[in-house]
């Protein structure tokens, strides 16, 4: 088994349904008289046995605390009703659409004439009024899940691949590395978390016609014949590790494990090398020996 920090439980507590922060704070702005105190009490109830949630110990203060994987985050509730339930103008809309600038009309479309009463139109949900009872109001907090379910939805449909950058200072300049700086950013992006989980899974694949053409090299006994994985990891006596395991197709292996293969075929090569260059001189050495030899007696002839 990999360990590893899962942190679906603190996602949960901010986007699950129905007690997830974003949802309570949706519902509060549903209600009449939903205030920054009454949303603050709603999750102090829901939430307080949570493992990353943390009540303050002051009952009049509007704030909670989220233990998020890079550290504790305090939460001033002061104006979130207030900032959840502000919508685009849609003249502002109107007047984006029509602008010169082709990035900006297409951010902000001109939506079509017959889906101008749809609630469903992505322009009318953000410039949607609120009906008496509330029900009609789309937030910002549900246009932010929804807009983080479409993006879910795009990356498992596709292959992904991420790039985390680093910075190497504070400052922003050339040849200015921080190491105490840079281990924190790589510990907080979960780094450290990835290097340890590929160092206990079995990281390297290799096709068994690539393993065998790498590595026969490093068993002499094995060069004139075509081995399995498994005889050529018995032979170079690996035979009893638990550091690799062989698939339908390919061999995995631990890294741990292919950085000792690495040092038997670098051992192995650097030994070639030496039987050559052992020939090599003592080819030229007799060849100007013999050459030696003949101008010598050609010299003692006259």
């Amino acid at each position: 088994t990999i360990n590893f920090v899962d942190n679906q439980e603190c996602v949960d507590l901010i986007d699950k349904k129905p007690l997830g922060l974003l949802h309570l704070l949706d519902e509060e702005c549903i209600f009449p008289k939903g205030s920054d105190r009454s949303f603050i009490d709603k999750c102090h109830a829901n939430n307080v046995k949570s493992n990353f949630y943390i009540k303050p110990k002051k009952d009049w203060q509007v704030s909670f605390l989220i233990c998020h994987y890079a550290g504790k985050v305090t939460y001033d509730v002061t104006g979130f009703l207030d900032k959840n339930k502000d919508t685009v103008s849609s003249d502002l809309l109107t007047v984006l659409s029509k602008s010169e600038d082709p990035f900006i009309r297409e951010l902000f479309p001109s939506p079509p004439a017959h889906s101008m009463g749809d609630s469903k139109s992505p322009r009318n949900r953000m410039t949607m009024k609120p009906s008496k009872s509330g029900q009609g109001m789309v937030t910002v907090g549900s246009q932010f899940m929804g807009q983080l379910q479409s993006l879910m939805i795009i990356l498992q449909s596709t292959a992904v691949s991420y790039f985390r950058c680093i910075n190497p200072n504070m400052k922003k300049i050339a040849n200015d590395f921080e190491g105490n700086f840079v281990l924190t950013q790589l510990r907080y992006s979960g780094m450290v978390e990835v290097v340890k989980i590929r160092q206990n899974g079995f990281g390297v694949r290799r096709p068994f016609k690539d393993f065998i053409n790498t590595y026969k090299i490093c068993s002499p006994d094995l060069w004139k014949t075509t081995p399995t994985p498994e005889a050529l990891m018995k032979a170079l006596g690996f035979a009893d590790s638990k550091d690799w395991q062989v698939g339908k197709t390919k061999i995995f292996m631990r890294e741990n494990m292919l950085q000792r293969l690495e040092e038997i075929r670098s051992a192995m090569l650097q030994s070639f090398v030496i039987k050559i260059q052992r020939r090599w001189r003592v080819y030229v050495a007799r060849t100007y020996f013999l050459d030696a030899k003949l101008l010598f007696v050609a010299l003692q002839s006259v």
